[in-house]
């Protein structure tokens, strides 16, 4: 839902926290790293050797200039839809 906001975009990357892995965001939400592929969830849990995994809370972005959890920008759109 990110994407289709236009809050996040497509070709850009989502990092880890040490910014070591990067995953291209795809047109569909999904992303890629390396030959994973799918939900930030579960590309995620691939990384981190886990059957699951919650990929908005491992997940960063570069919003504007700063590194942003992916979770800060869904709870501010969540925020602001109930407004």
């Amino acid at each position: 839902s990110l994407v289709e906001l236009g809050i996040i975009e497509p070709g850009k990357s989502l990092f880890d926290p040490k910014k070591k892995i990067n995953a291209k965001i795809m047109a569909d939400g999904s992303i890629k790293y390396k030959e994973s592929e799918g939900s930030i969830h579960k590309v995620a849990a691939k990384i981190m050797g886990t059957e699951s995994y919650n990929g908005w809370t491992y997940w960063y972005y570069n919003f504007n200039g700063s590194t942003v959890l992916i979770d800060s920008l869904r709870q501010k759109f969540i925020a602001a839809k109930q407004v």
